[in-house]
């Protein structure tokens, strides 16, 4: 018999919104009131950490011409969106005086750039931890589904292979790191740079470590060439961050069916398995009826009946009375 369904401890919509605008607020709201604590004092650190760096300068890197009221909404920043605001009302897209020339971007600002998106990504794992902390308490021997995302995202394949579902890790690494290093080896490593690619940048992010790795060792250089497949490389690049969003999707919805008690093989049909709230649970399927000792021969088949023939109306012809006979 299944177990019964655990009620909701909260809305589950409002922990996450709270904790998507402030760190930490949705798990207040649920009561948690240590990782409360801990979200917003480590994440408002990381963000303010990331503008000290940057000046306030990191969103300059937007072209001109794409800066509008929703630009900023493809950034990584977004997942933390209390954070994101106060930045922009405090320093807009980084312009400084509106007269004179433009100082010099700061020496570490790329570093800070980083830290403001790690901060905002990290956040919505904080989000993804309220909104199902909200819905059900913590099973003894059940990872919580937002630390194998965050897994997950760090090393591509990790959070499959703390599920235990080891041959599915490795499809994930060899196809999120090779996608990476080959479209990283086509734009001969132009494509690490935030500067130069501002929302592909965002993309690549997704692809978690061997981003952050590859540009620390990469370094940023100038390119003075044009780069014959820059591009696909580009593109590939890109495509290895969005894909592995995806497949953090699939390690969330197997570790919230685990969390829930259910199996995860079948969390796509939650009913399955479940008896009706009509259908008693003592009900059994109906047993079929035995066959009768003597069987009365069949009737012989009914004819079909004959069609009857119609007889076509009389021809009425304008002017003729209704009370006179018709015409031959």
């Amino acid at each position: 018999m299944p177990a019964p369904k655990e009620q909701p401890r909260a809305v589950s919509a409002v922990a996450l919104l709270l904790a998507w605008v402030v760190p930490g607020a949705g798990h207040l709201y649920v009561g948690r009131w240590r990782t409360a604590a801990f979200g917003f004092v480590a994440f408002a650190a990381l963000f303010a950490l990331g503008v000290h760096f940057t000046e306030g300068r990191a969103f300059e890197f937007l072209d001109p011409e794409l800066r509008g009221p929703v630009s900023l909404a493809l950034t990584p920043e977004v997942g933390c969106l209390g954070a994101l605001l106060w930045h922009h009302s405090t320093y807009g897209f980084g312009l400084g005086p509106p007269v004179g020339m433009p100082s010099p971007m700061p020496a570490g600002i790329h570093l800070g750039a980083l830290l403001t998106a790690l901060a905002g990504l990290l956040n919505i794992a904080l989000c993804i931890d309220a909104h199902v902390a909200a819905r059900a308490a913590p099973r003894a021997g059940v990872r919580a589904p937002a630390l194998l995302v965050a897994a997950g995202w760090l090393i591509p394949g990790l959070g499959h292979l703390l599920q235990g579902r080891r041959g599915r890790a490795v499809l994930v690494f060899v196809l999120i790191v090779g996608l990476f290093a080959y479209g990283t080896l086509l734009a001969e490593g132009a494509n690490l740079s935030r500067e130069r690619h501002f929302y592909y940048w965002a993309a690549q992010l997704l692809a978690g470590l061997p981003l952050i790795v590859a540009e620390a060792v990469q370094g940023h250089p100038a390119f003075t060439r044009a780069l014959p497949s820059g591009d696909t490389g580009l593109l590939f690049v890109s495509l290895a961050g969005l894909f592995n969003a995806v497949l953090l999707i699939d390690v969330y919805g197997w570790q919230e069916a685990r969390l829930l008690g259910r199996n995860p093989r079948e969390r796509d049909l939650p009913d399955a398995g479940e008896p009706s709230a009509h259908t008693p649970a003592h009900h059994t399927a109906p047993q079929p009826l035995a066959a009768p000792a003597s069987t009365p021969p069949p009737a012989p088949p009914a004819q079909p009946a004959q069609p009857t023939p119609r007889t076509p109306p009389p021809l009425i012809f304008p002017g003729d009375s209704p009370l006179a006979p018709p015409r031959p």
